[in-house]
This record gives C-alpha cells, structure tokens and sequence, in this order.
C-alpha cells in the first residue's frame, strides 16, 4: 500500500463515473493509493432496497479500483458531512489530491452561490488540490468527439 493516496469523495449513495475514472488515472499516475468517502445524510435511500442499493454501487466501485491494481480503503459516513469529510482526512497521513463526486459541481457551486454549499465551508481545511471533473456537454470547435 502506497504512503500517499487520492481520496475520492461520494455523496448519498451516488457513483458518477467520471469521477470514478479520474480517480482511477490519477491514482495510477500519481502511485498512489485510493480512499473512497462515501457522505450520507441520515435518512437518504427512505427504503432498505435503496439502502442495498447504494452499498452495491459502492461495492462494484471499489471492485473496478482493486480490478486497476490499485490498493483501495473505504469509509461511509452518517451525519453532517462537512465534519465527517474533515474527520476523515485527519486519518490520512500524505493526502496527495481530492476528487469531488459529490451530486452538485463545485466549481459551479462557488461561482453561483459562495458560501452555500456545506464543501465550501470546508474547502480551506482541505489540504492538496481538489479535482473537480465535469462531463463535458459541448466540446469546443475542433475537439468533436
């Protein structure tokens, strides 16, 4: 297991993939190590079956990491999610980038609403630099797909 490590940071059961994928391409450039975050509020799936649900979206998630050869760890956090985002990178000791997987783009976030979003509060504590992947919905002229 490397000494440094990517943390990939996930909200309320949701996967998107290209956060996924970033995680994967950074770790595996950077020889690091992954840690998957997993945010929940309290009552987020209302059923058990969605409860299932989001426990095998993280589930095959953590497969496709290990399935790349990279070593993996998770955690999944009930409550606030500004404290447990914070409590869980007290426990990584060379944290060497953060990729955001959470359900709104921050980057779009700060730029509408500064201050609103719970990450914002806590952006300042967070200690290397924060990815932040997007799908791309135009390409500019010339990048067609």
């Amino acid at each position: 297991m490397s000494p440094k490590w990517v943390l990939l940071v996930l909200e309320d059961g949701m996967v998107p993939e290209e956060s996924l994928c970033h995680t994967i391409g950074l770790a595996r450039r950077l020889g690091c190590s992954v840690s998957v975050l997993m945010l929940m509020e309290e009552n987020v799936y209302g059923t058990p079956a969605g409860y299932e649900q989001g426990c095998k979206d993280l589930e095959q998630a953590l497969d496709r990491i290990r399935s790349e050869g990279l070593d993996v760890r998770h955690s999944l956090e009930h409550g606030e999610k500004a404290s447990g985002l914070l409590k869980h990178i007290a426990l990584i000791p060379s944290l060497s980038a953060l990729v955001w997987g959470g359900k709104e783009d921050i980057a779009s976030t700060r730029k509408k609403r500064k201050g609103d979003h719970w990450f914002e509060r806590v952006r300042p504590a967070v200690p290397c630099p924060i990815v932040s992947p997007r799908v791309r919905k135009t390409w500019p002229q010339g990048l067609g797909r």
